[in-house]
């Protein structure tokens, strides 16, 4: 892997009783070139009332207000979400590829978004890999042959997998003590969580 990041980590986050996404996981760890860690998601189906009264806020943080109120899963995948932001930090880590347990990696592809990737992480601090077509109106900030990084506006709702720099992890804990909304939405909101 081509690279001007040394210190770098694979995080798969893994709900434990989604047995059938072990195989996923599996091929993450066998077809990403770096080391990996699995991360417990948090199952927000038996989180205490506790946990949840300290990271959800019963008013507004940003604007436009979220219209929904956030199931337990949603709960869940955004602490899950926290736990690999704080892993990039507590390990110093340049970067950290987060990846859900649901996604296929395909090598011959994948590696080439990667190391295209890893050469913009430092300017961009956070990139999403898509893992559909994007048929949004987008601008392109960089390319590479046949890569492209692209601004699409809205940002696209997904947390699929996502290249996230140091920086941008330290950020994103800091904004998200309390949360008002599912980890994509608050994501695609870049002009409340740029770093």
């Amino acid at each position: 892997m081509n690279s001007e990041l040394s210190n770098i980590k694979c995080f798969i986050i893994h709900l434990q009783r989604a047995n059938k996404r072990r195989k996923f996981v599996d091929e993450i760890v066998n077809n990403v070139p770096m080391t990996s860690e699995i991360i417990d998601a948090i199952d927000g189906s038996s989180l205490p009332e506790k946990k949840i009264n300290s990271i959800l806020s019963n008013k507004k943080i940003y604007n436009p207000k979220y219209p929904f109120k956030l199931n337990l899963g949603e709960i869940g995948c955004f602490l899950s979400h926290r736990e690999a932001w704080q892993r990039i930090v507590d390990q110093k880590l340049e970067a950290g590829l987060i990846i859900e347990d649901d996604v296929r990696v395909n090598p011959k592809i994948f590696y080439k978004s990667l190391n295209f990737t890893l050469k913009n992480i430092k300017k961009y601090k956070y990139i999403q890999f898509q893992v559909r077509e994007n048929k949004r109106k987008s601008a392109i900030i960089q390319s590479e042959n046949e890569l492209k990084l692209l601004f699409p506006l809205p940002t696209q709702l997904r947390t699929s997998a996502q290249l996230v720099s140091f920086d941008a992890a330290v950020e994103l804990l800091n904004r998200t003590k309390k949360i008002d909304r599912p980890v994509d939405t608050t994501l695609q909101m870049f002009w409340e969580t740029t770093c």
